[in-house]
């Protein structure tokens, strides 16, 4: 039977509980994670309700029943920053309850970098409840400026500031595993897409052929290359009067972040998300970990 649709975009699929078998059959933890956004869900309103707030929180522990911790993502708080503070209270009465009716169960928490417009979040406070937090280094992308979702300059930021105020045993590297593409026009530039890494290189062959079927519509792309600064595969063409430029996450990306996390003493990586992902990641992800073992030992 298929499962209603989901404001989200995520669903539970059918046969979910095989999933759950097979992955305590190879020994992994299974995590449930609840998202809201204050765009689109009001979750600031809702934390300042404390009865809503408390029937939220009975109602995470109850569903996540049947896995192994909790990952709590509300995202978008404190972007309205005379709420900001309000926001940082309401969501640490939330959290703390959570745990009391987690009864001992793993919380994890996903929160924006302190280098973000988000200021809603008590990364102290929730670095201190939380048994690790999941820090969501990107998104730092202009809609109206072509630029790379996580740049180097605002990730290594961005741990350095969550270092300061969680550290780095607590911490879990969020890393995208898309990027973006931005078209300028006469009228200038706007962010078009955001190419999932399995798809960006195939992407720009698509406009390789369209550009070569119509020789004078401009130059060729531009060959991709990977640019540390942007921690990216950076790749510019023209097409018919318009110029288009791209940043698109690949397993060079992945492996300077992993690099960039070890660096700073953080031992575990969060990817954005399954069914985004290149096929090569998880192989570039090996080889750091097996740079990681033969170090240590």
């Amino acid at each position: 039977m298929a499962c209603d649709p989901n404001p989200t975009g995520f669903q539970k699929p059918d046969g979910w509980p095989a999933v759950l078998l097979q992955a305590r059959l190879k020994g992994l933890k299974v995590f449930s994670m609840y998202f809201a956004d204050q765009s689109t869900s009001n979750i600031s309103e809702l934390l300042e309700d404390p009865a809503a707030r408390d029937s939220l929180a009975q109602d995470i522990a109850l569903t996540a029943r049947e896995y192994d911790g909790v990952l709590i993502d509300f995202e978008g708080l404190g972007l309205d920053t005379s709420k900001a503070n309000l926001d940082k209270e309401n969501y640490n009465e939330f959290l703390n309850t959570l745990k009391d009716y987690l009864s001992g169960k793993p919380l994890s928490v996903a929160v924006p970098p302190l280098n973000s417009s988000f200021t809603g979040y008590d990364h102290e406070h929730i670095g201190n409840i939380a048994d690790f937090i999941v820090l969501m280094a990107y998104a730092y992308e202009d809609p109206f400026t072509p630029s790379a979702t996580a740049p180097f300059e605002k990730v290594e930021s961005a741990i350095k500031l969550e270092i300061k105020a969680v550290g780095p045993e607590k911490i879990i590297l969020g890393i995208p595993a898309y990027g973006t593409m931005y078209k300028t026009t006469s009228e200038g530039a706007c962010l078009k897409a955001y190419p999932a890494s399995k798809d960006g290189l195939s992407m720009l062959s698509e406009y390789r052929n369209h550009i070569d079927m119509e020789p004078n519509t401009g130059p060729p792309c531009v060959n991709p290359v990977f640019a540390p600064e942007y921690l990216s595969i950076y790749v510019e063409w023209e097409s018919h009067g318009d110029s288009y430029k791209a940043f698109l996450e690949g397993p060079a990306s992945l492996q300077t972040r992993l690099l960039m996390a070890k660096r700073f003493g953080i031992t575990r990586a969060a990817i954005w998300r399954l069914g985004l992902l290149h096929e090569d990641w998880w192989a570039s992800a090996n080889r750091v970990m097996n740079i990681r073992r033969h170090e240590e030992q």
